[in-house]
């Protein structure tokens, strides 16, 4: 719910007094907050409507400590009424423009309880609304991994319900799932640089979202969004269900792994050249081509083959 809607509803009967300059109108509200004191921001934890009979004033300098206090606590638009004073004063108005509040008048016979039960309940439906769309959209994901979806089946699901192209990179930058056309090779490798030196995801570079795919200290790679979701929370556990989607890709690696341990114990035992070859094509590698041993030494990496073989396949 946004302070512009509260303006729609007749049953309050509100009036702007002043907007609160650009943008001042579409700010999100979070709750209700009524309050006669002259400075409330300590009670404050930001997006709240306050209510307030303005019985803090005592000349007009205290307009100025009060919505100074407003804006620092980070309130989204304040209600006033005149019951006690029998206006609005005009240096509160004044005030509350300077630090970019919204000011709302209610008339005397709105009471501030029902205004904000009004208020509350409306906040509480929109954001039941809410929770039903993100259960719905994890119901679709986890019976997309039921029915067999990979990693790539579900980026794409996630791209149309965003309706925005989405990615999954490896730690390298490598395409794990998406359009990979539309984000280059050189891209991708920025961004996952960005990635990994990120102090904390999500994060945002070059116009895009990054965020783990599963936990980040576990190295399942990075989900990309182009541009910034609306609900990044939602975005984030979304990108924690991929995690699962990359499971079978995981077990994959792991067979490989085993596959490539077995040659290289097999070539440190010089082994016949027959073994060797129905060594390489079971791990599906070509017979009758060269091949280039490449070893890397990792500090800290969790799963270093893995990232090893990103590095390998990235280039």
């Amino acid at each position: 719910m946004r302070v512009r809607d509260l303006l729609d509803m007749p049953e309050l009967r509100l009036t702007a007094l002043d907007d609160g300059g650009a943008a001042g109108l579409d700010r999100e509200l979070r709750w209700v907050y009524t309050t006669d004191l002259l400075e409330p921001a300590d009670f404050l934890a930001g997006g709240e409507l306050v209510l307030t009979s303005e019985g803090w004033y005592r000349t007009p300098a205290d307009c100025e400590t009060f919505a100074a206090s407003l804006a620092q606590g980070a309130a989204a638009a304040l209600v006033a009424g005149d019951i006690l004073l029998g206006e609005v004063p005009p240096a509160l108005v004044d005030a509350c423009r300077r630090h970019g509040i919204p000011i709302l008048a209610v008339p005397a016979d709105i009471s501030y309880s029902a205004l904000s039960r009004t208020v509350i309940d409306r906040i509480n439906r929109e954001r039941g609304r809410v929770l039903a769309d993100v259960l719905g959209h994890h119901r679709r994901l986890v019976t997309a991994l039921v029915d067999g979806a990979d990693l790539g089946g579900l980026v794409a699901m996630l791209s149309t319900e965003l309706g925005t192209p989405c990615w999954a990179l490896s730690t390298a930058g490598r395409l794990l799932a998406g359009p990979g056309e539309e984000l280059s090779a050189a891209v991708r490798g920025r961004l996952a640089a960005h990635a990994l030196r990120a102090e904390r995801l999500p994060a945002t570079e070059e116009g895009h979202t990054l965020l783990p795919i599963g936990r980040r200290s576990a190295g399942g790679g990075l989900l990309v969004i182009r541009g910034t979701p609306d609900d990044t929370g939602t975005a984030a556990q979304t990108a924690e269900l991929l995690a699962l989607g990359g499971a079978r890709r995981d077990e994959r690696r792991r067979t490989e792994q085993r596959f490539h341990a077995q040659l290289v114990e097999l070539l440190d035992q010089q082994a016949p050249p027959t073994a060797v070859s129905a060594r390489l094509r079971t791990a599906g590698l070509a017979t009758d081509r060269p091949l280039v041993a490449v070893t890397a030494l990792t500090r800290g990496a969790l799963r270093s083959w893995d990232l090893a073989a990103d590095l390998v396949e990235s280039t």
